[in-house]
């Protein structure tokens, strides 16, 4: 206080400097607040807007906008990353709602109060954040164009079989995907200052892992048959139908229904028109083929001893098996049906390569610690009818063969189990019935036209 009285003049000074100062603030700020440019001291993200009308700002904004889409921001994943621009992304703003925002500032309250808000914003910047958002259409874009240089499939585990029947599991591989709606999540919330960005990717693992198929130690059975010789619909047909049943697992105790497992033979499956057997004839229809696929599976399936559930014969012998050892398909008629009565999992592979089509059976050879032969046993053979049919459109005296006939047969399948080539055991597999079809003979009825040497009028037409 001493100091004061002595330094009166200093200290009034210093008041009246002090006093001067704020009150130029103060009026400093009247002035700002009544014109039509934006306070000094206000910013949107790295944008500066101080001292600028609207119509300034606004292109301001939309040049600041411009250079900041050439701006790059690397997306990584785990293993690699990948530059775009935010302009690649979508990235824009939104000018004339920001300058209008930013117009507001100090222009809201009482003359006071905006005057000291001015005054104070020439000492400490105000920033608002930029409102920025992202073209949908360009982010989808870029989010589908990322998620397909991502996505690695993933792959199961597979059977290596030497020549003396050993079985090596090969190692399964995992796959990668991009998750699309956390990505453009994540990327809608840049603000456009980010140069780098951990993407969401995810692993993607396999259905069948080496783990899965660590029970394998053997091959329990194969089937195999020929379509080389089949037209291209039929061999379409074949490779669809395989694919259902390739790379199959059966726990203990499973069922598989042929026809379930496809979920109908029929063209919004993908099946095309090729010749069938309809009723013993052979004709045309979608899905042939398809039974060659539940016969070379049927195959496999008796010589790995595998339970038969449920199996028809067709109705006329089919040429790529011997009779006896077919087993027939028909949506809602015929199925093929087995389970997996072992104490271990079983494992099928199928393959079709155009020409050749095999199914394996994998699994724990002490489960089938013997051989299977199959032995069809012919139990007659039935002649075919021969029946007559009577048309005037032949000349009496005339006939001719309509459709050559076919015998029908009759079959027992035995089932032989052998260890180190001596039976153990036999028993009947199935019984077979082909259907014998009709000969019919076509007779004429018409009458042979009168030769009449004194008509004088002769109708020949040649």
């Amino acid at each position: 206080m001493e100091w004061m009285r002595e330094n009166r003049k200093i200290v009034i000074g210093i008041a009246c400097g002090v006093l001067a100062v704020l009150l130029g603030l103060l009026i400093y700020g009247f002035v700002e607040v009544r014109s039509n440019k934006i306070l000094r001291g206000v910013h949107m993200g790295e944008a500066d807007l101080s001292g600028l009308t609207k119509a300034q700002a606004e292109e301001h904004l939309e040049k600041f906008t411009s250079e900041k889409r050439k701006d790059h921001i690397r997306l990584k994943t785990p293993v690699t990353s990948y530059d775009y621009t935010y302009g690649d992304l979508g990235f824009k703003t939104h000018p004339k709602e920001a300058v209008k925002e930013a117009m507001e500032i100090g222009r809201t309250r009482d003359p006071l109060s905006n005057a000291v808000e001015a005054a104070v914003l020439l000492f400490s910047k105000r920033d608002l954040g930029l409102t920025s958002s992202y073209e949908k259409e360009d982010l989808d874009a870029a989010v589908a164009e990322l998620a397909e240089k991502i996505h690695v499939k993933s792959e199961n585990a597979t059977l290596e079989e030497d020549e003396e029947g050993n079985v090596t599991v090969t190692n399964h591989k995992l796959g990668s995907y991009l998750d699309l709606d956390e990505a453009e999540e994540l990327i809608t919330s840049l603000e456009g200052t980010e140069e780098v960005v951990d993407l969401p990717v995810y692993s993607l693992e396999p259905e069948i892992t080496k783990e899965d198929l660590s029970f394998i130690d053997g091959v329990l059975g194969k089937g195999e048959t020929n379509y080389s010789s089949s037209e291209k619909n039929r061999k379409d047909n074949i490779a669809l139908g395989t694919s259902y049943f390739n790379e199959m697992m059966l726990e203990p105790g499973e069922e598989v229904s042929f026809l379930e497992t496809i979920g109908g033979i029929d063209a919004d499956k993908g099946f095309k028109e090729s010749g069938v057997i309809v009723d013993g004839e052979f004709d045309r229809g979608i899905g042939g083929g398809i039974c060659q696929v539940s016969t070379t599976l049927y195959n496999a399936l008796i010589y790995s001893d595998v339970e038969i559930v449920e199996r028809y014969n067709h109705s006329r012998p089919i040429g790529y098996v011997k009779k006896g050892m077919d087993a027939a398909v028909v949506d809602g008629y015929k199925d093929l049906k087995f389970k997996n009565s072992f104490k271990n999992p079983i494992y099928i592979i199928g393959k079709a390569n155009g020409s050749d089509l095999e199914f394996t059976v994998y699994g724990t050879k002490a489960d089938k610690p013997y051989e299977v032969e199959i032995i069809p046993e012919s139990l007659g053979s039935i002649a075919p009818k021969v029946k007559t049919r009577y048309s005037s459109s032949m000349y009496e005296g005339t006939q001719k063969t309509e459709k050559s006939g076919a015998y029908g047969y009759s079959y027992q399948t035995w089932r032989v189990k052998k260890v180190d080539g001596e039976e153990v055991e036999r028993n009947v597999l199935n019984k077979s019935y082909y259907v014998p079809k009709d000969k019919i003979i076509v007779v004429g009825t018409r009458s042979a036209p009168s030769s009449d040497s004194g008509n004088g009028n002769n109708d020949n037409d040649d």
